[in-house]
């Protein structure tokens, strides 16, 4: 018996030794996590956009202003994570992208490469598609080597809650200079006649509103120290006029524009109201930003979590230090010949349009009138509801991308489909 236990004890530990070195079969193979579309069927669409918590107000406007103003722009800073253009692609996935956006203080073209695992679990969609966000983590990745109005720099970089402006976020966006109007630098038919030709001229034009304590009753309510993307100024039939807006909390609203020229703060748009056209790599449409092209990788850390409807929101979009400029009074902007169309002949915008909506389209006066001419008449009164002429009773189709919303006759609170 003792001679038996002595043999069990001395083979014993190869007996464990053959156990552990054994490998371990799995039962079932894991399954990669899924990773959301960068856009769904129909391509970057203005439902895509939606600031919650974090204090960014002007760079998700400034994204809604390019994205209304050309959808195929949008579509041009983004591609999958080896550089593969998904222009007219349904539904692209990949788990990196690579964006294209441009340094506001030098004017050149950079691509960093965004991670589908450093998308904000606040804004926008955090389960969907992610084109929204990856633009933002190359306009932050722009912090790591640069100082950039907005941005926290250092080596993870992130949109700063206590500064930021529009015209940073479109030179980002577009290359192009930008300017500003104060509401006191300009009169009511001027003001009106700048956000016409956001729809008239395909370029991203904003709206910043004024302090809290400085801000007026409006239906519906303006958000103070807020900036708008504006899709479009018409006329009604009864001579009211009307700016419609994206708010880039998830709504687009028509506002009187008594009612948004008393409370807005400053107009914020491209020098020479540059029509955006078919894209940056347009020739014949794209005239700013430089064709010096450099690489990066982009890291971001997680960004703040304070609501944007709180009064620390007052500090968004409030920058006066660039000077106004006055808009090109030509029928064209640099770079084209026949860049002033009507949204109707954009094709890239929604193609859902009623042959009510066709027959409004004007000639355009209000794109060729000087907005300085008069300092009495509004201008552009002749031009008609969705691109500026007049009918009774009106009614137009909203051409936002992803919207085929018909406006009625009369002004509506609220836009019910957003």
């Amino acid at each position: 018996m003792k001679g038996l236990l002595t043999i069990l004890l001395g083979i014993l530990p190869i007996l464990i030794a053959s156990v552990s070195s054994a490998p371990i079969s799995e039962s079932e193979t894991l399954e990669k996590r899924g990773v959301a579309p960068i856009w769904y069927e129909t391509g970057p669409r203005v439902q895509d956009v939606i600031q919650l918590k974090v204090l960014n107000c002007w760079w998700a406007a400034c994204s809604l202003a390019v994205l209304m103003s050309s959808q195929k722009w949008i579509e041009q800073l983004v591609r999958t994570g080896n550089g593969t253009s998904i222009i007219g692609i349904a539904s692209p996935s990949d788990s990196t992208s690579q964006v294209t956006v441009w340094n506001p203080n030098s004017g050149q073209q950079e691509t960093f490469t965004a991670d589908h695992n450093l998308i904000s679990q606040t804004e926008d969609h955090p389960d969907g598609n992610w084109w929204h966000d990856a633009l933002g983590q190359g306009a932050k990745a722009l912090g790591k080597t640069d100082s950039v109005n907005g941005i926290l720099s250092g080596e993870n970089p992130d949109f700063d809650p206590n500064s930021g402006s529009a015209k940073t976020g479109l030179k980002i966006l577009t290359g192009h200079d930008t300017a500003f109007k104060l509401k006191e630098e300009i009169d009511i038919g001027t003001f009106f006649w700048y956000c016409q030709q956001a729809g008239e001229r395909h370029t991203p034009v904003i709206f910043n509103t004024v302090p809290k304590e400085d801000m007026g009753t409006t239906e519906p309510q303006l958000g103070h120290d807020h900036d708008y993307a504006v899709y479009n100024g018409t006329e009604n039939s009864d001579g009211t006029k009307t700016i419609w807006a994206r708010n880039s909390w998830g709504y687009t609203d028509g506002f009187t524009l008594e009612e948004v020229y008393q409370n807005s703060h400053q107009l914020i748009f491209l020098q020479g109201l540059v029509s955006l056209g078919d894209g940056p790599f347009d020739v014949g449409n794209h005239t700013g930003g430089s064709g010096n092209t450099t690489t990066g990788t982009n890291s971001t850390s997680t960004a703040s979590s304070t609501s944007p409807s709180s009064s620390s929101a007052s500090t968004n979009g409030t920058d006066s230090t660039s000077s106004g400029a006055t808009p090109s009074t030509s029928s064209t902007s640099p770079g084209s010949s026949s860049a002033i169309t009507t949204p109707l002949s954009n094709p890239l915008r929604s193609t859902e349009t009623t042959s009510t909506a066709a027959t409004s389209v004007s000639a355009q006066s209000s794109a060729t009138q000087d907005p300085s001419a008069s300092a009495t008449a509004a201008p552009g009164s002749s031009s008609g509801p969705g691109n500026g002429g007049t009918t009774s009773p009106w009614s137009w189709t909203s051409l936002l991308p992803g919207w085929s919303t018909t406006y009625p006759a009369t002004k509506v609170s609220r836009a019910t489909n957003v």
